[in-house]
């Protein structure tokens, strides 16, 4: 049985997708411009010497982003 959208649902879900493109478009159009400072900085560091799971238990010494040291951690492996 096909069960077609309504016409708010597609709207609904199109306008989810704009948002979700505008997002990534403001997050990563200016990406090669980043200045690393604080939480980017510190979270840099953490990657280098700490695994996955001291990441994700610890915000360190000097306060990072768990998920901006986890998503580092990544790129660099």
């Amino acid at each position: 049985m096909n069960r077609r959208l309504e016409d708010n649902q597609v709207w609904f879900y199109l306008g989810w997708v704009l948002v979700l493109v505008l997002a990534a478009w403001l997050r990563l159009g200016n990406f090669d411009r980043l200045i690393l400072l604080d939480d980017e900085w510190h979270a840099l560091h953490a990657q280098l010497r700490l695994s996955y799971a001291g990441l994700f238990q610890t915000f360190g010494h000097a306060d990072h982003s768990i998920p901006i040291a986890l998503w580092l951690k990544w790129l660099a492996d």
